[in-house]
């Protein structure tokens, strides 16, 4: 189960449900594991993993020794933005994008 996927929460009609939840507690019925993949977990799913609620395996190398992109962290709250409704991009990833 890819759980981060969209298809896997319902939003209408309802009732609605959750399909990592749904899992685990389908799961817990039949005294069953369940396995859930992401490369971008939930906060809670990370938590109750690292917390031992979970099971945790983490990969330490990509398929074929790609490698990992780099990662810059940024405070939008410090950014000024003029148009509310526009996506915040910093001029040095903008310069990037433009030249791909």
């Amino acid at each position: 189960m890819k759980k981060h996927d969209a298809s896997y929460k319902q939003q209408e009609p309802a009732p609605r449900y959750n399909g990592r939840d749904a899992a685990v507690y389908f799961a817990s019925l039949f005294n069953a594991k369940v396995i859930a993949g992401s490369a971008t977990p939930s906060l809670e799913s990370y938590y109750n993993a690292v917390t031992g609620k979970y099971g945790l395996v983490e990969l330490m190398q990509r398929y074929g020794d790609v490698q990992l992109p780099s990662i810059e962290m940024v405070d939008t709250r410090k950014i000024i933005q003029k148009d509310k409704a526009k996506i915040i991009y910093r001029q040095h990833s903008l310069k990037l994008l433009m030249k791909q």
